[in-house]
């Protein structure tokens, strides 16, 4: 089972990262699958955009 934990601030974010290479933010609400962001860390050096 992942860890999971109640996102407060974006330091959950960059903890997480830290200790798996994706993430999953889901809402707090049900939604049926919807609105789930997966959310990849980057290699080291590399910019998001290109």
């Amino acid at each position: 089972m992942p860890e999971t934990l109640l996102y407060q601030s974006s330091a959950d974010l960059h903890r997480m990262l830290r200790s798996s290479s994706v993430v999953y933010v889901k809402p707090i609400n049900g939604t049926g699958g919807r609105d789930i962001l997966r959310i990849e860390r980057q290699r080291e050096g590399k910019s998001l955009f290109g």
